[in-house]
């Protein structure tokens, strides 16, 4: 089976204007085209779709996810790239992963203090808070925030 550009588009949820800047950077290799000129998308341009936005995803240039494709066409002998590439990228994932999830932990600490001190009328609350006044879930990640080095949630800001 073939595809339009458009077709393609619909059934990716990719623009048409973005599939065909992947075509002309060579990220969509051995498009044909029909007698009139139109490419003629296959099964493997989906795939090759998927990848490059997996790619793009894990932060890589499309310079960079052109060399990849370029390796996956020169066959087998590219496998030892391909998988170092591909680990590399998993890593550098993990730790942007890693990241975004002590910036959700602050942010869910920061929306929970900031209501209890918005419910008070005052950032004051929190002076004569223990412990025991914080729920279980936001003192685990208050806790594991201070044991990462965040001091914004070592103690509540005062004014000053």
């Amino acid at each position: 089976m073939t595809y339009t550009v458009r077709q393609l588009s619909e059934r990716t949820g990719l623009s048409v204007y973005t599939i065909r800047y992947y075509a002309r950077e060579g990220l969509l290799l051995d498009v044909p085209r029909s007698a009139s000129g139109a490419r003629r998308f296959e099964e493997r341009h989906l795939m090759l779709l998927d990848m490059v936005e997996c790619l793009k995803a894990c932060g890589m240039t499309i310079g960079e996810i052109g060399e990849f494709i370029r390796w996956t066409d020169e066959g087998d002998g590219t496998l030892p790239r391909r998988l170092e590439l591909i680990t590399q990228q998993e890593v550098r994932l993990r730790e942007r992963m890693e990241a975004l999830q002590q910036a959700a932990d602050m942010l869910r600490y920061k929306r929970w203090m900031y209501t209890v001190a918005e419910k008070a009328g005052t950032m004051a609350v929190f002076d004569t808070m223990s412990d025991g006044d914080v729920p279980d879930d936001i003192l685990a990640v208050q806790k594991r925030l201070v044991r990462q080095g965040h001091a914004a949630a070592a103690v509540p800001e005062r004014r000053g």
